[in-house]
């Protein structure tokens, strides 16, 4: 089974990986394509489980790939299609009347269902913010996804129910080709992570006089302007006794009025950012994955990253479905593109190897 990712391969593809392989099921980075160096090889560093010498990293605009014959087919794509004209606040900063609007986002779906289309999966997935499901970009991708047979499944799950403690609410989308995974069902997931009880349980020991403690005046005046506006924007101050914190963006080290700060324990003017380690833990992602990397690029990884256990408990039921189907696969008249998989499910093992086709946008 090849696994093709368009965005997160250093978080995203982690996930599934780990929960496919609970359920008997390997995968490895076939393809990745990525615009920006430093996460490329932070991937390549730090996912060593998923990066082979059959892989292969191409650092590119993914509208600059040119697809041809020689494009390796896959048995999965994964398409973490960016949020910033969908979202909320993405459509507000850029004063966007519709996500497709949006001058490098807004088209990049296009990009996937190329993809989808030439490199013709087993099974593709979606992940993006809630809001995505009422655009018209996810229209046209459910069409495409009829069209071509696909048995479609989407909901929206928030991180925080799979042990992560950060609420992470988003579109979770998964098509099945008819008879792989038939069992398939969001209503089986499983919870692969206990979570801590409360936030003070994964932050490092920072001292009280340490120059991360700041005041942020600029984000309590931000504050009252958009109260007397209206906007519904406030600050998130913990004290790190809550159970869990807001969503956390790439931009997080930007120090943002509408994302998490903790406050000081005894000088309440006081205020930090949590490092990446601790944005790490926030969202259940394993130690050591933006190990390299600055501060800031760290939380750019995390950020637009994925809640690790949820992903997990994607990635295994979506293991335990194609598993559960493998003896009637062989004899199925699926397209003539799942032939690798047909070959390796027929196999007298217990476990085969799914190659990854990495195309981050």
């Amino acid at each position: 089974m090849l696994l093709q990712v368009c965005s997160m391969v250093e978080v995203l593809d982690r996930a599934l990986h780990s929960g496919m392989v609970k359920s008997g099921v390997d995968s490895f980075v076939q393809v990745g394509v990525e615009m920006e160096s430093d996460y490329l090889d932070c991937s390549m560093r730090n996912n060593s489980c998923l990066w082979t010498d059959d892989s292969i990293a191409i650092h590119s605009d993914v509208r600059d790939v040119y697809l041809s014959e020689n494009t390796p087919l896959c048995e999965i794509l994964v398409g973490g299609i960016p949020c910033v004209g969908a979202s909320k606040s993405g459509r507000s900063k850029n004063k966007l009347e519709f996500a497709e609007g949006h001058n490098d986002a807004g088209a990049l779906f296009v990009e996937y269902l190329n993809w989808l289309r030439h490199v013709n999966p087993c099974v593709a997935i979606i992940e993006n913010v809630g809001e995505y499901a009422n655009t018209a970009s996810m229209s046209v991708i459910r069409s495409v996804f009829n069209h071509l047979g696909y048995v479609v499944h989407e909901t929206v799950l928030d991180g925080w129910d799979y042990g992560a403690l950060e609420h992470r609410k988003r579109l979770v989308v998964v098509a099945m080709t008819p008879g792989i995974g038939d069992s398939f069902s969001f209503e089986n997931l499983k919870v692969s992570k206990v979570r801590e009880s409360c936030i003070n349980d994964i932050l490092d020991p920072v001292p009280l006089n340490d120059e991360s403690w700041k005041k942020y005046d600029y984000l309590a005046e931000k504050e009252a302007r958009d109260i007397a506006a209206g906007k519904g924007f406030v600050r998130q101050l913990l004290t790190g006794k809550e159970d869990g914190c807001g969503t956390i963006g790439a931009g997080y080290k930007k120090g943002r009025s509408t994302e998490p700060f903790l406050v000081h324990p005894e000088d309440p003017t006081l205020s930090r950012l949590f490092n990446k380690a601790e944005h790490e833990r926030l969202k259940g992602i394993p130690a050591g994955l933006t190990d390299g990397v600055s501060e800031t690029t760290g939380h750019e990884i995390c950020g637009q990253s994925v809640s690790f256990p949820k992903f997990v408990s994607v990635g295994e039921e979506i293991g335990r479905s194609v598993m559960a189907s493998r003896n009637n696969i062989v004899n199925f008249p699926v397209r003539s593109a799942h032939v690798s998989m047909n070959e390796v499910v027929g196999a007298e093992s217990d476990k085969y190897q799914t190659g990854s086709l990495a195309l981050l946008i």
